[in-house]
């Protein structure tokens, strides 16, 4: 390869890395602690973790970003008033293989508020990691 050519690719790559980088780089935000948009996001998954956990809950937040319309969190889950939940009572209970009941979840903003994109509890490895390209959700809400 010529170095003029060399060159050009080399300056188209650069560039399109820049675009890339630019194209998904919306502010990135951790909503607060009893802000409305943390309660929005925290019942969308509500439902879904009553269902596999057996009984109400409440969420310790871990992590929560926000960024171009998606939320990304890792939840830990417990009885309210901080119970701890047993495996026993949830639907995992004959899972063998789990870490915990950390939930792990992706959500997109519609116009009415927070939809689920994906879920995972307990994971023994890193189950979020396609969903960047699966969803084309931004890979910095994932601490990437």
């Amino acid at each position: 390869m010529n170095p003029i050519h060399r060159r050009s690719l080399l300056l188209f790559f650069v560039f399109g890395l820049a675009f890339n980088f630019q194209a998904e780089c919306g502010p990135l935000s951790q909503p607060a602690s009893g802000s409305a948009e943390r309660k929005a996001v925290l019942d969308a998954i509500r439902p879904r973790a009553q269902g596999d956990l057996g009984g109400a809950v409440e969420f310790v937040v871990k992590e929560m970003r926000v960024q171009d319309g998606f939320c990304f969190t890792r939840l830990e889950p417990q009885r309210p008033g901080g119970g701890k939940i047993a495996k026993s009572e949830t639907v995992f209970a004959q899972e063998e293989f789990m870490d915990g009941l950390t939930i792990f979840a992706l959500l997109g903003q519609t116009g009415n508020g927070w939809s689920m994109l994906a879920y995972v509890v307990g994971p023994t490895d890193v189950a979020y990691q396609p969903w960047p390209e699966q969803y084309g959700a931004p890979r910095s809400i994932f601490g990437w």
